[in-house]
């Protein structure tokens, strides 16, 4: 009985964490740890595990997963599993349309597929101090095609310039 009541408490524990800090709870990564490893303080710490109100930004992430022993990559992918991205349909029928689309997305296009609102995406576009949250960097490493690791380090750490490339699209053939 005792057991069975430890593992009531811990899944009452771990509903009121976010996703972070369930994550990192799972994988016996500490607030204390974290706090010594990052340099951010207890309280701040703490919201990131407990509050789900609280925002992640994408360096503060960074510094936190590399702080751990774990996989960059598939830590992104469990802790932002519930993340979509969406495929908008290009618009733009004609052949030079088609020929574009894939090199210049429209902003509207970036909305829509990173659910990013068009005045916080302007804003990351055009202003050099707005700070991506970590979910958003995530979904545009997907929407990219790259791993997120890459756009991270790209980033935050020394990584070099990712290279993205254009998927080829079969176009139209009008009749």
């Amino acid at each position: 009985m005792k057991a069975f009541n430890q593992i009531i408490n811990l899944n009452h524990k771990m509903a009121n964490l976010t996703a972070l800090g369930s994550f990192l709870t799972i994988n016996n990564i500490s607030q204390k740890s974290v706090a010594d490893s990052t340099k951010f303080s207890t309280t701040k710490v703490n919201k990131l595990f407990n509050d789900k109100n609280t925002l992640l930004y994408a360096d503060e992430f960074y510094k936190i997963i590399k702080c751990t022993h774990l996989n960059f990559d598939v830590s992104c992918d469990k802790i932002f599993q519930s993340s979509q991205i969406k495929s908008p349909d290009n618009k733009w029928e004609s052949k030079l349309g088609q020929l574009l689309f894939n090199v210049f997305k429209p902003q509207s296009y970036l909305e829509n597929a990173t659910g990013i609102k068009n005045v916080r995406l302007n804003k990351l576009l055009t202003n050099t101090y707005k700070r991506p949250y970590a979910e958003e960097l995530y979904i545009i490493a997907k929407l990219l095609e790259i791993s997120p690791s890459q756009l991270f380090e790209y980033f935050y750490g020394d990584g070099e310039r990712p290279i993205i490339l254009v998927p080829f699209v079969k176009e139209n053939k009008e009749k």
